[in-house]
């Protein structure tokens, strides 16, 4: 979706300010709080740490290490045309370019906010 696309390009531009300045990188979108749930050692003994669904992962926070930002980063460009040129949302492209011995599935994120545009309230 142009919405995801949007995304990706705003994550690739950023990541040039980014990259090689922690251990542990969060990606959280700003819509979300961390909640009560929230248990950082969940994501931190793993390359990427998604909450996975069928065939996709919620972006609204995940965490990965340093040893992988350069496969995020690809990931996101190699998302690119698909976010421009399909229906294909985020959640459903970026995983598809990241090998899952490299992912580690949450049970929980641990956060909480409310979706857009319906504003349902949601606790992840």
């Amino acid at each position: 979706s142009k919405k995801g696309f949007g995304e990706a390009v705003g994550l690739i531009y950023g990541a040039k300010y980014i990259k090689n300045q922690a251990d542990y990188y969060f990606k959280i979108s700003g819509r979300y709080y961390l909640n009560d749930d929230f248990e950082i050692n969940d994501f931190l003994d793993s390359n990427f740490a998604f909450l996975k669904y069928d065939r996709s992962i919620s972006t609204r926070l995940y965490g990965f290490s340093q040893s992988v930002f350069n496969v995020w980063y690809r990931a996101l460009w190699l998302s690119l045309l698909f976010l421009y040129f399909t229906i294909m949302s985020i959640e459903f492209v970026l995983p598809k370019f990241i090998k899952q011995k490299y992912v580690k599935s949450l049970n929980r994120l641990g956060i909480s906010g409310f979706i857009a545009p319906g504003g349902e309230y949601i606790k992840e």
